[in-house]
């Protein structure tokens, strides 16, 4: 997965303000967005709901990291093993992303 994403999408399920519908509860349920603010999310991973449709091999080469799920989670001081992972190798760095848009 990678972190080329610096500010979430327009319409992500993690932004505040962005109005639940039937395509948002298909990307993230309730239940998936509760466990990733409040759950044990050591091993959570999301992708971003505009990279990661089609066959395994074609969403390997652009599947994006949700920064909306990111920033989430960065707000409340937790971070994956997939993003700490990325970080010490220098493919993900909090500082670059767009910290003013407001989520969940």
């Amino acid at each position: 997965m990678k972190f080329d994403l610096k500010s979430p999408c327009r319409d992500c399920p993690f932004r505040t303000g962005v109005m639940r519908t039937k395509r948002a509860d298909e990307v993230a349920t309730p239940e998936q967005m509760n466990h990733a603010l409040n759950g044990d999310v050591y091993d959570y991973s999301q992708s971003c709901h505009k990279t990661n449709g089609g066959d395994a091999h074609a969403r390997a080469k652009r599947e994006q990291y949700c920064v909306g799920a990111v920033l989430s989670l960065l707000k409340r001081g937790r971070l994956t093993r997939t993003l700490g992972e990325a970080q010490q190798a220098g493919r993900f760095n909090p500082a670059a992303l767009d910290v003013e848009v407001e989520v969940l």
